[in-house]
């Protein structure tokens, strides 16, 4: 099915597709989960363009009927872009900066990045131990193809045994199974954060201040969306 496919009619429960709500950034504030200051991304956990890869007319029927919003709070969460880290390293004198080892247009704007006019009020923060959104190539392109993996593994093949066996979906059912896979990746994430890097250093901070040295070979690990990433990202920035 394409994206038009899934555009919700006046009878459809769910939405699936990120632009049908147009505050789903500001439905991201309360989310409760990840990070919100300079320079965030509101994440969808479960992004639309996985949906909207779906082939199956079965499924999408399932979906149709399902109380499901990939825009509202529960489906989604607050993520850095890689400049919100730099905002925040590059007044630290203590982290080292050199512009002629840095492999992304995004790092060799250390000492360059400010706030944005409409978060100027907000004090700058460490973003936390979580990968970042944005550059997408730290790992996003990876992962909306893992969420799409697990999804048909978990999701889509359960509900195709269960029509074989001429036993009906239940929406309230297929909701909290599509909830039990936001709670995984979300876990992904912040575990992905949090783990290793370079060196046996663990965290983005540590790898950050470490990565010229100790943690050099690894050092952009735990700021990736997807452990598939092999090698060090290399990319446009992305303001």
């Amino acid at each position: 099915m394409s994206d038009d496919c899934l555009k919700p009619q006046t009878d459809w429960k769910g939405v699936f597709q990120k632009y049908e709500s147009k505050d789903y950034r500001k439905e991201c504030e309360g989310c409760g989960r990840g990070y919100h200051g300079n320079r965030w991304d509101a994440h969808h956990i479960l992004p639309g363009v996985v949906f909207g890869q779906i082939t199956d007319p079965f499924i999408h029927e399932c979906l149709r009927t399902t109380d499901f919003d990939i825009n509202k709070p529960y489906a989604m969460g607050g993520l850095p872009k890689l400049t919100a880290f730099i905002l925040y390293f590059q007044k630290d004198k203590t982290v080292p900066f050199i512009f002629a080892r840095e492999q992304t247009v995004t790092m060799q704007r250390w000492g360059a990045v400010t706030q944005y006019a409409n978060q100027a009020h907000m004090a700058v923060t460490f973003p936390g131990d979580l990968p970042v959104h944005n550059p997408c190539n730290w790992g996003h392109t990876l992962y909306n193809d893992e969420v799409a993996k697990r999804l048909k593994r978990n999701v889509w093949l359960e509900l195709e045994s269960l029509r074989k066996k001429n036993k009906h979906p239940k929406p309230e059912d297929i909701r909290a199974m599509l909830e039990d896979e936001v709670t995984y990746f979300w876990n992904q994430l912040t575990s992905i954060g949090k783990g290793p890097g370079g060196g046996g250093l663990s965290g983005a901070e540590a790898n950050l201040r470490n990565r010229y040295d100790k943690s050099k070979d690894g050092w952009w690990k735990p700021l990736c969306m997807s452990k598939g990433v092999t090698s060090p990202p290399v990319s446009p920035s992305l303001l």
